[in-house]
């Protein structure tokens, strides 16, 4: 189903989370456990790797709290990023993939923004990231429907409200040209992930 993230954010008053990891899902359920509030949690039948073991218990709480986990290449300021890739649920399993290869194979920094909670909204956090990594490309990846989904009523709508001035915006050679990367190996990667869920 495509479209759930799109009919649980329609609802009053509803929170709605994806969990992309085992230790992320566990935190969630902890949490939605002490709060009164009607909540939507996307779950995954997929396993994926742990990707925020180096996280305290502390920094995970407060990264769920902000709705999103940020996480850049190693030892590269977050204002020399190209790309933000925003994603959520079991893609990061793709995701940090491309990240790696792209830096490794294009020399591209692409910034991840694993995007927890969708509704409601961090919008002031991702104003702020917009706003810090002001020449970056924005991506989203997501298994939903456009609509109702991360791109449509979120980041591009943050996008076109912020102060983010994107200097390669009119310059679609170039910018066809990410995308061109992007999507190579983004496609590379989910051909080895779908031969590996084929294999087990």
């Amino acid at each position: 189903m495509l479209e759930d993230i799109s009919l649980m954010r329609a609802l009053p008053n509803m929170y709605v989370y994806t969990a992309s990891t085992d230790r992320i899902t566990k935190k969630l359920i902890e949490k939605i456990s002490k709060d009164n509030n009607p909540t939507y949690v996307r779950l995954y039948r997929m396993e994926t790797d742990e990707y925020y073991e180096s996280l305290s218990e502390k920094e995970l709480d407060k990264n769920i709290e902000n709705g999103m986990i940020i996480k850049g290449i190693k030892d590269v300021d977050l204002k020399k990023h190209d790309v933000i890739l925003f994603t959520m649920g079991d893609m990061i399993d793709i995701i940090y993939n491309v990240q790696k290869r792209l830096n490794e194979e294009y020399g591209i920094n692409a910034l991840v923004i694993d995007v927890i909670r969708l509704k409601p909204f961090n919008e002031e956090l991702v104003v702020n990231i917009l706003n810090i990594v002001n020449n970056a490309k924005i991506v989203t990846i997501e298994d939903h429907n456009i609509y109702g989904g991360l791109r449509k009523y979120n980041i591009w709508y943050y996008y076109k409200r912020g102060k983010w001035n994107n200097k390669l915006k009119k310059d679609n050679k170039n910018r066809n040209n990410w995308i061109w990367k992007i999507r190579k190996t983004f496609r590379g990667i989910r051909k080895i992930r779908i031969g590996r869920k084929n294999n087990t």
